[in-house]
């Protein structure tokens, strides 16, 4: 069990677009969407529909249209190993790529490679391709980093496929202070009165110290009502999906003054019950 505030609830359990987990071209296809949209050509939709995201204070939900749809191939790329370090005319720097090129590699977080020897894959229609010098047949075969990364490049397998165009929509939903008023005010609730028991295995709880139950072990009567309790609550969730009654989850418990994000589940092959923080 954690201490939490009502504007940090919202990050637990919706994805942030500055997450550094977050690829660099969606970030950018968010900051688009946001300044008007434009047409994005992806081989699938780069966010799910009615996703909910954070962005500078604020959540946004998206929503998408397929306007158009594109051949494409998938071209699956090695960039290995260097032997030699002199550049000759199948050697072309990073910075001097077409456009095209260098969006495909940006995308793969390969505009600053620091080691060779990895294999990716990349998706080009046949529009992009016509602007490509990497594909579908390589003008160069050596790629030379700012950085001084020298990579060669060689296509490995190629497969057709088609890259759908969309179009996307964003509506402000609420900032992020607002939206954990709302979460606070739908999902926190009170343990009412607790037995000395109860309050030992909620203390152990904030203080670190997981309570678990082992499958052949019988839990204690306490523990059985804290969390029959617990559970007779809604779970913790994003405040557009449907409730869920799973065993196990995330609450939200107010407890001494305090407001606790709580997590009750099981864990691991044992199935290990415990009340963590």
């Amino acid at each position: 069990m954690t201490v939490i505030s009502e504007p940090q609830l919202p990050s637990q359990i919706l994805r942030s677009v500055k997450d550094e987990n977050l690829a660099p071209r969606e970030a950018r296809l968010f900051e688009k969407i946001l300044d008007g949209g434009e047409d994005i050509t992806w081989p699938r939709p780069p966010f799910p529909e009615n996703r909910q995201l954070i962005y500078d204070g604020t959540i946004y939900s998206l929503s998408y249209e397929v306007t158009d749809q594109e051949p494409a191939t998938s071209f699956e790329v090695r960039l290995g190993l260097v032997k030699g370090t002199e550049a000759n005319s199948s050697t072309i720097n990073y910075a001097d790529l077409p456009a095209v090129d260098r969006q495909k590699l940006s995308d793969r977080s390969l505009d600053s490679l620091e080691d060779a020897g990895i294999v990716t894959g990349l998706i080009y229609s046949t529009r992009e391709q016509n602007s490509s010098v990497l594909v579908p047949e390589p003008h160069y075969s050596v790629i030379d980093w700012e950085n001084g990364t020298r990579a060669e490049w060689t296509i490995t397998d190629t497969s057709e496929t088609t890259v759908d165009k969309y179009r996307y929509s964003a509506e402000r939903v609420a900032s992020v202070a607002e939206y954990g008023q709302q979460m606070r005010a739908r999902f926190a609730f009170d343990l009412g009165d607790l037995s000395n028991d109860q309050r030992e295995i909620i203390s152990n709880a904030i203080s670190g110290e997981n309570y678990t139950v082992e499958p052949e072990e019988t839990p204690t009567t306490a523990f059985q009502s804290l969390t029959d309790r617990i559970q007779a609550n809604e779970q913790v969730q994003a405040l557009h999906e449907p409730s869920t009654t799973h065993w196990g989850g995330h609450y939200l418990i107010n407890y001494d003054g305090e407001l606790y994000w709580t997590d009750l589940g099981i864990r691991g092959d044992s199935l290990t019950t415990a009340v963590t923080n």
